[in-house]
């Protein structure tokens, strides 16, 4: 647990801590470095206070076994990568305070089967939800204006996605969707 008096948690703080299964940050306003806690391979679980703005760079890149995490409402960014490789993690739900979901967010996150965007996602960056595998459908938000190149690249279960008319779509957005049958 990291008490509220902390005001920052440095760039890979924790990276690596091989015996790390639950991390607690109970200060809204501290400053997270990129990688803080990338590559905990025994993360299980991340208890993120309310009002946190951001979630940086990699934050969570490589953590295999982190199973839950909740996004709390008030965040307004998730960064590059910042679930990268998080190959246990099943489900997320994303507030529509995120405007943006960073590029490589949830790449290669296999687990992955529920991604719940609510409205106010505006968007959602190249690569975010690559390599998803087992991600079978997903609805775009009214809010959402752009989705990036190679978002959602080789999420091979995907069957169903619904696409706001008015969001513009970046290049082969679904390629290797190969389950793909409506969009």
């Amino acid at each position: 647990t990291i008490p509220a008096s902390v005001e920052r948690i440095g760039y890979r703080a924790f990276s690596g801590c091989e015996l790390l299964t639950k991390a607690t940050i109970l200060g809204a306003g501290t400053e997270i470095g990129e990688y803080a806690f990338a590559g905990c391979e025994r993360l299980t679980s991340a208890d993120l206070p309310e009002g946190l703005a951001s979630l940086p760079i990699g934050m969570f890149e490589g953590c295999t076994k982190l199973t839950h995490v909740t996004i709390p409402a008030g965040m307004k960014l998730i960064d590059n990568a910042a679930f990268r490789d998080c190959t246990s993690l099943k489900r997320i739900r994303i507030p529509g305070t995120v405007a943006q979901i960073g590029g490589d967010a949830f790449r290669g996150c296999r687990s992955l089967t529920e991604v719940i965007l609510e409205e106010g996602v505006t968007h959602i960056k190249d690569g975010a939800f690559m390599e998803c595998e087992n991600l079978t459908a997903i609805t775009i938000p009214e809010s959402v204006q752009r989705i990036g190149d190679r978002a959602f690249w080789r999420c091979g279960r995907l069957k169903s996605v619904r696409v706001p008319a008015k969001t513009e779509l970046g290049r082969d957005v679904f390629l290797d969707c190969t389950e793909l049958r409506s969009y």
